[in-house]
Formats: C-alpha cells, structure tokens, sequence
C-alpha cells in the first residue's frame, strides 16, 4: 500500500470522494452512532473484544478491543469548531489499552475484487486527553498503520481541543482480502473511523482499436513517402 504524507483534521472537506464507496464505519463502543460527512454514511461499529467483525471488516488483537463513543473529543476550539456529523465520527474510537507497547489492532478487509485499485483513508484523533495529562510521555501520541508502506498519524496536539490527523493509502488487490496493522506509541493503540473506495479502472484501448490505430498510421506513412517520390 502507498500512503499519503498525515494530514490535520479540518472539516468535512478531508473526507474523500474518489471513485465508489466499498464500506465506511465509525469505530467506537457497541450503541455508537452513525454519522454522514460530506455526503459519506460512516455506519457504526462497535468493538468490544479480541476479535470484532462486521460484514467483511474484522477487527482483532491479543487483546481486548475497547470503544468509547464521546471521550475523545472536546467541547472547545478547534474540536468544537467542527461541523456536529464530523464531531460525532471523531469523538469516538476503538483502541487496545496497556504497558509500552500496548496491543496492536489488525484490520482485514475481506470481499474485494483482485486487480480492482482501492483508496483507504483512516483517521486517529484524541483531542483533548493529551493535554490534560499531568505527566505525558514524551511527544505527542501517535497511531502507525502498517501495509506494505508505513504512516504514523498524530492523535493529537498539545493544546485543549487539538485535532488528529487523517491519512490515505492505495493498492491493487493481488488477492480477496488486505490487512493492515496498528501500532501505538504510549498506553493506546487507537483507529477513530475509516473508508475503503473502490477507484475507476485506468481506461485501455480494445485489442482491435490498437490494430487499426496502427493500420492507420502505416497508410499515412506510405502515403508521405509517396508523395515524396513524385515530388
């Protein structure tokens, strides 16, 4: 998978539109809602164990999966400043929980049509909670996800309110089923919601319409060369 460089959490605008939306869902505990952003219906889905899956989307660690469905947001700026189905997409999450390092969280997606090119965007925010540890770890927090190339998203700033980031990544299936895993680096290892869309297929040109192009092209050719003859 090729990733795109982190990008911070603005508005609606982040959510991405390309091609043709395979699946959407807003991780959180079981009973969280859904949420529609910038035309994109985020259905919920709730973890609640070592092994959570719904549809073909299956989420598993070696340890428990946990959901929050409002904790990690934060009722001031910039948070707040979000438009309410992008507050509820962002305040919620599911996360692994423990020691340096804690769990990593595996994402499989299942069902896909091999040679299809796919789009996955996946966000990681947590405003608010890093800021009023009294003794953080070092550095702000982060999410890593890793398949075949790796990206690390920052869940969050310092400050009160501060935004996560998204990121997005492409492939082609070579097979029916992609995964990609979570790291964190503290306590958490946290997904807030994610996408996958399928992208248009690359137009090629039908054998035939190949053929006769170059058919074409040798009957202008000779018709140059001839002209060139008789002048």
């Amino acid at each position: 998978m090729t990733w795109s460089t982190p990008h911070t959490i603005v508005n609606n605008s982040d959510i991405s539109t390309t091609g043709t939306l395979v699946v959407a869902h807003n991780l959180g505990a079981p009973g969280n809602s859904s949420a529609t952003v910038n035309g994109v219906t985020f259905t919920p889905f709730g973890t609640n164990g070592p092994v959570n899956i719904l549809g073909n989307v299956k989420l598993s660690a070696a340890a428990n999966i946990l959901g929050d469905n409002i904790n990690f947001g934060e009722i001031v700026m910039p948070f707040s400043d979000l438009t309410l189905p992008y507050q509820t997409l962002l305040q919620s999450g599911s996360f692994t929980s423990g020691l340096f390092p804690p769990p990593e969280i595996t994402l499989t997606l299942s069902g896909l049509s091999m040679g299809t090119q796919y789009q996955f965007q996946w966000w990681a925010n947590q405003s608010g909670f890093f800021s009023f540890d009294p003794n953080p770890p070092p550095g702000i927090p982060t999410t890593t996800a890793t398949a075949g190339g790796v990206v690390s998203l920052d869940r969050t700033g310092f400050d009160p309110g501060s935004l996560g980031q998204f990121a997005i990544g492409t492939f082609t299936a070579d097979a029916t089923s992609q995964a990609i895993t979570f790291s964190g680096s503290d306590t958490k290892t946290l997904l807030s919601a994610f996408q996958l869309r399928a992208l248009p297929a690359t137009a090629i040109p039908e054998p035939g319409s190949c053929l006769f192009a170059l058919a074409l092209s040798g009957v202008a050719l000779r018709s140059m060369s001839s002209r060139r003859r008789t002048v």
